[in-house]
């Protein structure tokens, strides 16, 4: 008999194949009310976009994570927006030069570049 239990298992198994590392939910550093893990997130941006000011670099995994709005749906549309098309930003060099960058969460172009995790039994509120 095939329970919820063997589709989990069989479904972790084949996101392994296709190389996702597999961690229990139980076992990750996190609040259960944040869907992002921070660590995780700050390491890929600081790797990522090394070249670019710290300050940057904070704002921008402040701007992801950070999702306001009195609707779920605007909240959600927002988040997508961000994903998808990332976040410009501008700033000055310490020469005073004027820069810009556009930061994505999720490198799109280079997936070899991302984390990618099966989590299982894990619990957001």
């Amino acid at each position: 008999m095939t329970t919820e239990a063997h589709i989990e298992q069989a479904t972790i198994e084949w996101l392994q194949d296709l190389g996702y590392i597999h961690k229990l939910g139980k076992t990750l550093p996190q609040n259960n009310n944040e869907v992002v893990l921070k660590d995780v997130f700050t390491a890929f941006i600081k790797k990522q976009y090394s070249t670019l000011p710290e300050e940057i670099q904070k704002l921008a995994i402040a701007d992801f994570i950070n999702n306001t709005g009195a609707i779920l749906e605007h909240r959600n549309r927002d988040f997508h927006l961000k994903l998808t098309k990332g976040i410009p930003y501008q700033y000055k060099t310490k020469e005073g030069e004027e820069k810009a960058a556009h930061i994505y969460p999720v490198d799109f172009e280079n997936p070899e570049n991302n984390t990618f995790w099966a989590v299982n039994q894990f619990s957001i509120i």
